[in-house]
């Protein structure tokens, strides 16, 4: 038997600017850690338009499976030769089974 889970969504109403910019909400930058230096993607989504965090590429450390730890200059490229990608198509298809 698998427990209810109760899933909260901060929505918020923002407005576009003329130059079609928009501000996230302080609240919801809080939540989700977004500052200055996040980078974000865009995606739409049917009617939807949904931003998404691009993983830092020290959020893969550990990823390599080897127990070693790796430099930043490894982690780069394992970025640059598709593990985003990868890693993204895997969130994407556990959003499919979901």
């Amino acid at each position: 038997m698998t427990p209810d889970v109760l899933l909260i969504q901060l929505t918020m109403k923002i407005k576009v600017s003329s130059k079609g910019q928009i501000a996230i909400p302080k609240k919801i930058r809080d939540k989700m850690s977004i500052n200055e230096d996040t980078v974000l993607y865009i995606v739409e989504k049917g009617d939807q338009i949904v931003l998404e965090k691009v993983p830092n590429f020290r959020d893969f450390a550990g990823k390599f499976g080897d127990g070693k730890k790796h430099t930043d200059k490894e982690h780069k490229k394992a970025i640059e030769e598709g593990y985003i990608e990868a890693y993204l198509k895997s969130i994407e298809d556990k959003d499919d089974t979901d």
